[in-house]
C-alpha cells in the first residue's frame, strides 16, 4: 500500500461530507486513493464524486500538499 496526501481544498471537501458516524466510510475511502494515486496528491478532482463539495475553481494549481499526510 501507498501514501497519499489531500490538498487543502480535498480536505475541505472531505469535511462537508456527512460521514454519519461512519469511519469505515472514510478508511475505505482514503485506502482506495492509496491505491490509485501512491505517493500522490489529490485535489477535489480527484475525489470520487459523492465527496466533491468545493468547486473545482477554488483549488490552486501547484498547491502545496497539506500537512495531513495519511496512510492506507
Amino acid at each position: 500500500r501507498g501514501s497519499i496526501r489531500f490538498n487543502s481544498a480535498a480536505i475541505m471537501s472531505l469535511c462537508q461530507h456527512n460521514w454519519a458516524g461512519n469511519v469505515r466510510e472514510l478508511a475505505n475511502l482514503v485506502e482506495r486513493m492509496a491505491i490509485m494515486y501512491p505517493y500522490g496528491v489529490a485535489g477535489v478532482k480527484d475525489l470520487p464524486a459523492k465527496f466533491r463539495y468545493v468547486e473545482e475553481a477554488n483549488e490552486v494549481e501547484g498547491e502545496e500538499a497539506s500537512s495531513q499526510h495519511l496512510a492506507a
